[in-house]
């Protein structure tokens, strides 16, 4: 496991606890428990992507946006954080 890092801001990119579009971060389950997972955050709208510990941004990405956006998203599938951590 990795250990959580400090709150941050974002560089003011970050508001309400909530992550960005574009944003790179660790998923986790629980106080210090990311490992191998990570993910962008895409199309984000109102997700509460970012007001956990683990879920401390650790890059973004700054040119290409484009080709997240294009990542097909039609699977309807959902993570289920809870049974992936059993």
């Amino acid at each position: 496991s990795i250990l959580d890092d400090p709150p941050t801001d974002c560089g003011g990119k970050c508001t309400k606890g909530r992550l960005f579009d574009g944003a790179l971060s660790y998923a986790g389950g629980g106080p210090n428990s990311r490992d191998n997972q990570l993910f962008f955050v895409h199309n984000m709208a109102d997700q509460p992507i970012g007001h956990e510990l683990w879920e401390v941004p650790i890059g973004n990405v700054t040119t290409g946006m484009g080709v997240i956006n294009a990542l097909y998203g039609g699977y309807g599938e959902t993570v289920d954080q809870v049974q992936i951590f059993q």
